[in-house]
């Protein structure tokens, strides 16, 4: 195919050639001829024209295959790219490689085979300490004067280049002040496409003077101590933070300018004993030890809730042993901790859980007879005398024993009952008849909201109702403090739930209470078990509901139970 098109080509031009002479020849003879040779004239620069366009798109054709070869034959062969698209690819590729060169961390520099520098890209321009406005004062300078050997003097380049077989190669820069900079070089020999000589060399050059190495090693030293989860901090003698990473920030919630400059006893908020941290006796110690120091710093959160941050302070030392600072390791450790209280808490649930079985056989069947005993002699004694007296202390310990047993035994027999339909309205008012009498004999005022009809639950009665007698009587117990109040028992309903609220008038509880008063064990009576509350809060987990706590100090206090509507019916 190409034959055929090439002999049409010289044909044309032969025939060019042709008409050209008769059109000379014509236009010699007289004035009428003037206008055939004219034509002729025009035919053979037509033909010319068609020629040369010919030459032109089979040029850019040949660029545009060897564009698509490492793409495939396929697409060289479906395609008949137009002469403009031809143009607008090769122009995005030589922008793209522009782009490249210019935003590259290293230097690029072309040089022509005769040495003259045909580019020099912006970073390879600063780094020979001009201006990018200044580029052409580099551009213009001999290839073979811009690097210098290990012995100061200029080095042939062209001539190295050539002369050796490796790629990479050591040499300083010859800077614009005179000075000059070590450097690595990597040549690539730029071939021509038809005898593949060399037309010049790429070399790419990295700076690795010590400032630049000093300084990639700092950003990577950042890096990594920016990508730990555990804070870290440096600090000097006088306890002034010289470094945090992102860690420590996030950690104590604080920007980093805030944190650079402090004394770390102003970003720690640690409870201290002195004068001194714990972060700065740590220092101490380290330094004056010179091995590490640990501890475990507890610091308080709202809801009563704490941190546990574990604390490691390291001596940093010079390279002639000598203490320059201290580096502080910190740690959150409170999901660790608060798993091994919990552990260690169903130890001890597991432990009195056991005890309390034992209890209720040991215990309790001679208790009862005791106490028994006791009302029988009560009745034979008189009521004015003395014996009387020690007859109803003794009788009133009893019974505070037996409710102390009573709650070991419901906490032995947690989820050990069925369930049942339930309605919650009649079960509400029942507790409030049930209390209202011990209410009214403490000097306390009851009262009862309905503020929906009565629902239908599958629960377990009893315990729902010893939720509610405890949450009530807690109430009142400390309303009696306080000379009296209100206790309001109400209920509630939307379309996902149930809410009970049992609402007093008391003192209310301290802050510092408040995020433990479910935790077994833990309560702030003189004479009571811990487990009362921790009870209940099982007892609502059971049933899949929630219990949450509301209290203002010299307001009260507002306990809420939701209890989802798995069941609902209307009573009939």
């Amino acid at each position: 195919m190409v034959q055929p098109v090439r002999r049409f080509a010289e044909i044309c031009l032969v025939l060019a050639f042709v008409f050209g002479i008769i059109s000379c020849f014509f236009a010699s003879l007289s004035q009428t001829h003037l206008s055939l040779a004219a034509g002729l004239c025009m035919l053979s620069a037509l033909t010319l024209y068609a020629v040369l366009l010919h030459q032109i798109k089979r040029q850019y054709l040949e660029t545009y295959a060897q564009f698509a070869a490492p793409f495939g034959e396929a697409a060289v062969a479906t395609s008949t790219p137009s002469l403009r698209h031809l143009l607008d690819s090769l122009d995005l590729q030589r922008r793209m490689m522009e782009q490249f060169f210019q935003q590259a961390p290293f230097g690029v520099l072309m040089v022509r085979h005769d040495g003259s520098v045909s580019y020099a890209n912006p970073p390879l321009i600063r780094l020979y300490g001009y201006d990018l406005d200044e580029g052409e004062h580099l551009i213009r300078r001999d290839a073979n004067r811009l690097f210098a050997d290990e012995t100061g003097a200029s080095a042939d380049l062209l001539t190295l280049l050539s002369q050796t077989q490796t790629a990479e190669h050591l040499l300083y820069l010859i800077r614009a002040d005179g000075s000059l900079h070590n450097a690595r070089l990597a040549a690539y020999p730029l071939l021509t496409t038809e005898a593949e000589r060399s037309d010049g060399y790429l070399l790419f050059v990295q700076d690795i003077s010590p400032a630049e190495q000093l300084k990639l090693l700092q950003q990577q030293c950042s890096y990594l101590l920016n990508s730990m989860n555990h804070g870290l901090v440096v600090i000097d003698f006088g306890y002034t933070i010289t470094f945090a990473n992102d860690a420590f920030c996030r950690m104590f919630d604080y920007e980093l300018h805030e944190v650079l400059g402090e004394t770390i006893d102003k970003l720690v908020h640690e409870p201290a004993e002195g004068t001194d941290t714990l972060s700065q006796r740590l220092t101490t110690l380290a330094l004056e030890s010179g091995e590490n120091e640990t501890a475990t710093i507890i610091l308080p959160e709202p809801e009563g809730r704490y941190r546990h941050i574990q604390t490691t302070a390291t001596p940093i030392r010079d390279e002639f042993g000598n203490n320059i600072g201290c580096l502080l390791h910190y740690q959150d450790r409170t999901t660790e901790h608060e798993l091994m209280e919990s552990m260690r808490r169903n130890d001890q649930l597991e432990t009195v859980s056991q005890m309390a079985a034992s209890i209720a056989h040991e215990v309790r069947n001679p208790m009862t007879s005791v106490q028994g005993f006791l009302q029988l002699m009560s009745r034979e004694v008189d009521p004015a005398s003395t014996h009387s007296m020690y007859l109803h202390v003794m009788e009133e310990d009893l019974k505070r024993i037996n409710s102390i047993i009573t709650e070991y035994l419901n906490f032995s027999r947690m989820g050990s009952d069925s369930l049942e339909d339930v309605w919650i309205g009649t079960l509400l008012h029942n507790t409030y008849t049930l209390l209202q009498s011990e209410a009214n004999l403490k000097g306390i005022q009851m009262a009862l909201l309905m503020a929906c009809d009565n629902p239908l639950l599958i629960a377990n009665p009893n315990r729902i109702k010893q939720v509610l007698i405890n949450l009530a009587r807690n109430a009142m117990e400390a309303m009696i403090e306080q000379g009296g109040g209100t206790l309001t028992l109400a209920l509630d309903s939307t379309d996902e739930h149930i809410s009970i609220t049992v609402k007093d008038t008391g003192p209310g509880i301290d802050a510092s209470h408040l995020g433990r008063i479910f935790s077994p064990f833990y309560t702030t009576k003189k004479t009571g078990t811990g487990l009362g509350l921790y009870v209940c809060k099982r007892i609502i987990d059971e049933h899949n509901g929630t219990i949450t706590v509301t209290t203002e100090t010299g307001v009260g206090t507002t306990f809420e139970i939701k209890l989802p509507r798995n069941r609902l019916f209307e009573m009939s």
